[in-house]
């Protein structure tokens, strides 16, 4: 009994510390890698959107645009350009994005993410 509580809290606590991580990667890449543009508004792993509605299943992220993907530190766009995360910078062939705090900041402007409510200029 006492080796499932353990258990049982080593996954709770795995759960807590992971959580936040996988919200992180889902807005990175719709701020940084994403090729459309609009007010989005997040229901568990799907963010509905003025223009479109992306859903992340694993390390791809399905939308109207296409199929996206992650490797590592590394995105794939719908349309094969590659966005490297080095930091808080994210960086394309056309664009450096710096993301401080809840800020996305890059060449076409500040993208937005608050709470379940991402805004991308």
């Amino acid at each position: 009994m006492l080796e499932f509580l353990r258990m049982k809290a080593t996954l709770f606590l795995m759960a807590v510390l992971v959580a936040p991580v996988m919200a992180d990667d889902f807005d990175d890449y719709i701020a940084t890698a994403y090729g459309g543009r609009g007010s989005f508004v997040r229901a568990g792993n799907t963010y509905i959107g003025s223009n479109d509605i992306i859903t992340k299943a694993g390390n791809s992220y399905v939308s109207g645009r296409g199929i996206a993907n992650r490797a590592g530190s590394t995105y794939i766009t719908e349309d094969n350009k590659t966005v490297n995360r080095a930091g808080s910078a994210f960086i394309s062939g056309d664009d450096i994005i710096i993301k401080a705090g809840n800020s996305y900041n890059g060449r076409n402007g500040t993208t937005i993410s608050a709470g379940g409510f991402m805004s991308k200029p």
